[in-house]
């Protein structure tokens, strides 16, 4: 039995107990409110249901490697990220490394470019940043590009999107 059965579970109890039901109103009304399927440390769930009402949960995550070397690029990359989705985080000096064509192991200095945002926000941004990360892509004439979308409770996925020439 998961903790979302027994969540349901008492939800339902409290519909016939008055006593249940009061004390998932006062629950509520400190709550913050977390994704289905969420999993916090009783602990710390206790010290952010105790903090000021100004604090939500930040649903999901964008990450995008890029070359380092083109510093423009990143600062134009990482604007565009930040005008859709409401802010960027550049993260500088990652050693990366890819293997060309001729099977070379090529060492690469890289940024790391990262959003937070919520997963509605990020869906209607999406083409927007589709297109922004090919534009940014073909400036630097770079192949492809790896980019990490984490979503909180429910894992990551990584797409590794293709660049045309």
């Amino acid at each position: 039995m998961t903790l979302q059965h027994i969540q349901q579970i008492m939800l339902e109890m409290a519909q016939d107990n008055s006593t249940l039901k009061t004390a998932f109103e006062q629950l509520n009304q400190n709550a913050i409110a977390f994704p289905q399927n969420s999993v916090v440390v009783s602990p710390i769930l206790k010290i952010i249901q105790s903090s000021p009402p100004n604090i939500s949960c930040c649903e999901s995550c964008i990450t995008i490697p890029f070359p380092q070397q083109y510093s423009n690029q990143i600062q134009g990359l990482s604007r565009d990220v930040a005008d859709s989705l409401g802010g960027a985080t550049v993260l500088p000096n990652f050693l990366g490394w890819w293997k060309n064509q001729n099977g070379e192991i090529i060492p690469d200095q890289l940024v790391v470019i990262k959003s937070f945002t919520q997963v509605k926000n990020l869906a209607n941004n999406w083409e927007k940043l589709l297109a922004s990360i090919h534009y940014w892509g073909k400036m630097c004439q770079q192949e492809e590009i790896a980019i990490e979308i984490s979503v909180f409770a429910s894992g990551s996925v990584l797409l590794l999107i293709s660049i045309e020439s």
